[in-house]
């Protein structure tokens, strides 16, 4: 009984530090996914804000510089969204271009692209709130 007492008393505290590094592991791995979720999302949330605030501006003020922007903040949404956004915000853009050509005759259409594309957007971010 000695010999079981005095082999639990060396054995015991390796198993407890064993685990103590499994579960600081575990830790932090989850805390680097966090953080990865966290800056992806920070990412994803600027861009799309990015992309609305160039629309608006295209539209209000439609020269080189302001398309440049547009486009420029197309390609950010195109890093961080989902295909299905992507291809709305494409859309919205091949449009905006057609719309400016045009002089400016469909504003109502332009208008009820860039909200289903806005409505598109919170879609996909609601979807982080479920993670």
């Amino acid at each position: 009984m000695q010999i079981y007492l005095e082999l639990a008393k060396e054995i015991l505290p390796s198993i407890i530090a064993f685990a103590a590094v499994i579960v600081s592991g575990v830790a932090i791995s989850n805390a680097r996914k966090t953080e990865i979720t966290s800056t992806y999302f920070t990412e994803l949330t600027k861009s799309y804000r990015d992309y609305l605030d160039c629309i608006t501006r295209f539209v209000y003020n439609p020269c080189d510089e302001t398309r440049d922007n547009l486009v420029s903040s197309l390609y950010a949404v195109g890093l961080f969204s989902s295909s299905e956004v992507f291809d709305a915000a494409q859309s919205v853009y091949e449009t905006l271009i057609d719309w400016n050509r045009a002089e400016r005759g469909y504003t109502l259409h332009v208008d009820a692209m860039v909200n289903k594309l806005g409505d598109l957007m919170r879609k996909h971010l609601k979807t982080f709130d479920q993670r």
